[in-house]
């Protein structure tokens, strides 16, 4: 599928790799942009020491839909099904959805096409940011090197620039694309080099992450679906407005699972042991929770609440596995995996021992425990995608992906880039069919896991393990590197949520009624503490085993130990009125009216919007209307802040750099909690 504004250079098809549904061409301008990255994200109200702050989100910029190949498969029908419905009853630009598509995952009602993808070479099949900015000013490439198509996607004198590269690779004529001028008239999309996304957003930086990780949209947030006694049962994929929409997996032979012979089966071989487990602890239907534990990512307190969890939701087909003496103390009926050689890290036991239990035909419910059950998963599983996994994320936007736009100003009239991003799925949480690709998935994760230097500390391990698993599950094939192709459906976040989500948003929203939500699980994996473990036990062995009685402020208090439980009576009781003093509020005060080059002035940001502005008087400017602020009785590091009839409690601390240039806030109202933090604004 091609637009006209391709000059080929080459017949495409030699050039093609066909291990794709779909291999298509990139807007992206660099390594990271084209092939795909996970960039970090820290949310500091979650702790300056907690491992949780950090997490990353996956981009992607646009795959182009001016030019890619397409396989006549049914992954590909589906995809032309969808887009063909949705162009038809939706204001959508075809190549948004064709991205959505192509990289959102499935979830609730919602089931993408479950095509794989492959990202042409940007220098083979080339968009013309990097034509005319990267590989015409590369002396060896242009010597030995002929793409095969330039799209001029990126330039609005297209005709001219098909000329250019046409006159100098077919014609001959070697000083055609210097007529692409590096400065004055004419230069947009002309100048020498690029900037990496990075670069393009250093300014901005601080209000993107703060932005994402405040986000709550919840536009399309299905709250019934999650209340009452038929909570979180599969939907109808696209409330069946039209047919072809059910994946065929690619499941490894039969025989496996149940029936599976111990003994003599040649898909054993020297897990004897491990298969006489699974056949003893799943269901009929070869499905089976797996939890791999150490000393390090368990404690007594954790065991003693994920046990009960289980106990109170009836899950029986559960299979512990111990990498260590310790935690078999912990857990006695636990299957012994070891002594492991010290080049071992935990994770890479577990995907091992998932590599073996899929091979051998079971159904793995791959966690761990620090989550909590509420229900049996079994009843409510989709199983129509390879995985079903957890996310990092709490609303539309984290958990199923967003259109994320980049501002290069030197390209003109292309300048903003549209690309995916969407936060990680979590590997604490998986629901694994034994398929083809899920047997690649778990291949993968043990080697690369194995191939890293083993670390003591249990936190770093869990972010490599997370890392490694994301980059297999979002990386498209590129190069040399083949994707193992899994097609993921996302479990919903009010359904199975992680702690974030539950005690900073779904515990104050009025959508949700406490005595009638229903969520299968609650994954502890942003507050891994004893305490908050032991709280949690605690209030359910009390008020009895709902997610509802957790969403209390005694349970968060406990659980993130920074977190601020207010009333406005109380924040009233530590406000001094008046004309603010004091070290910081002069230190507020000077950043609210620092100037900077190139027209720019100091700024407080909100959840990544700006500007708020702090005056000497004890007036204060925000985006929402102007307010008051004042200094707190018996802190240097808090001021308070009311706009828009509410009231704040602001907490400063150090973004690394030894100065008070960012702020946790907590709403009096109700204790919601905003990160800000200084940054730069056009001085208008």
């Amino acid at each position: 599928l091609t637009d006209t504004d391709v000059v080929y250079l080459k017949n495409p098809f030699p050039y093609l790799y066909r291990d794709a549904d779909i291999e298509g061409m990139s807007d992206g301008w660099d390594n990271k942009t084209v092939h795909g990255m996970l960039d970090p994200i820290d949310d500091p109200s979650l702790g300056v020491d907690s491992p949780a702050r950090h997490r990353h989100s996956f981009r992607l910029a646009a795959m182009n839909s001016g030019l890619w190949y397409v396989h006549a498969t049914r992954p590909a029908g589906r995809l032309m099904a969808i887009m063909q419905h949705r162009l038809a009853t939706e204001d959508l630009w075809d190549q948004t959805g064709y991205n959505m598509e192509l990289m959102y995952p499935s979830r609730d009602k919602y089931m993408n096409a479950g095509a794989t993808v492959r990202v042409a070479s940007p220098f083979c099949f080339v968009n013309s940011k990097v034509m005319f900015r990267v590989m015409r000013f590369d002396d060896h490439m242009m010597a030995n090197h002929v793409p095969v198509a330039m799209h001029a996607n990126y330039h609005v004198d297209k005709p001219r620039k098909m000329a250019l590269v046409d006159d100098y690779y077919v014609k001959g004529r070697k000083s055609a694309l210097s007529e692409c001028p590096e400065s004055g008239t004419g230069s947009d999309g002309c100048q020498r080099g690029t900037q990496t996304a990075a670069e393009l957003e250093s300014m901005h930086l601080h209000n993107i992450n703060d932005g994402i990780i405040n986000s709550a949209e919840f536009r399309h947030a299905d709250f019934d679906s999650a209340q009452g006694e038929h909570a979180c049962k599969p939907m109808l994929p696209w409330n069946g407005q039209f047919d072809g929409m059910t994946h065929t997996l690619n499941l490894l032979p039969d025989g496996g699972g149940v029936s599976i012979d111990c003994e003599s089966d040649g898909r054993v071989g020297e897990f004897t042991d491990l298969c006489h487990a699974l056949k003893s602890n799943s269901n009929s239907e070869s499905e089976v929770v797996l939890v791999v534990g150490s000393s390090e990512s368990a404690s007594k307190e954790s065991i003693s609440l994920f046990s009960g969890s289980l106990s109170n939701s009836d899950i029986k087909n559960v299979l512990f596995v111990a990498v260590d003496e310790d935690f078999q103390e912990l857990v006695p009926q636990a299957l012994m995996f070891g002594p492991l050689p010290a080049s071992w890290h935990r994770a890479a036991v577990k995907w091992h021992i998932a590599e073996a239990a899929l091979q051998m035909g079971f159904k793995l419910l791959l966690t761990e425990v620090d989550t909590v059950f509420f229900r049996n998963p079994f009843s409510v599983l989709y199983r129509d995608s390879d995985i079903e996994v957890g996310t990092d994320g709490w609303d539309d936007l984290t958990s199923y992906g967003l259109d994320h736009v980049v501002d290069d100003p030197k390209m003109g009239w292309s300048r903003f880039v549209h690309g995916t991003r969407v936060f990680t799925r979590d590997p604490g949480l998986i629901y694994m069919q034994p398929t083809e690709e899920t047997l690649r998935l778990s291949k993968r994760m043990t080697s690369r896991l194995l191939g890293l230097i083993p670390t003591p500390d249990e936190a770093e391990g869990e972010k490599q393990e997370r890392i490694i698993f994301n980059e297999e599950v979002f990386l498209p094939s590129h190069g040399t590197y083949l994707s193992p192709g899994v097609v993921v459906r996302v479990m919903s976040y009010l359904c199975y949520p992680n702690s974030k989500g539950f005690l900073r948003f779904y515990s104050r929203m009025h959508q949700i009624n406490k005595d009638t939500y229903n969520p299968v699980s609650l994954r502890l994996s942003y507050h891994k503490n004893r305490m908050c473990a032991d709280g949690i036990h605690n209030r359910l062995k009390e008020a009895g085993w709902k997610a509802g009685v957790l969403m209390v402020p005694k349970i968060e208090t406990v659980c993130a130990a920074n977190t601020k439980i207010l009333t406005v009576e109380t924040c009233k009781q530590m406000q001094e009125l008046g004309t603010p003093t004091g070290e910081l509020t002069e230190h507020v005060i000077e950043k609210s009216k620092m100037k900077y080059p190139n027209k720019k002035r100091g700024a407080w940001a909100w959840g990544g919007v700006t500007k708020m502005l702090f005056a000497e008087d004890g007036k204060m400017e925000s985006p929402w209307g102007p307010g008051i602020w004042g200094t707190i009785k018996g802190s240097d590091n808090s001021l308070w802040a009311e706009f828009v009839g509410t009231l704040h409690l602001l907490t400063f601390e150090s973004a690394g750099d030894g100065h008070w240039n960012m702020f946790i806030s907590h709403r009096c109202t109700d204790s919601n909690v905003v990160v800000g933090r200084h940054t730069m604004v056009d001085d208008k």
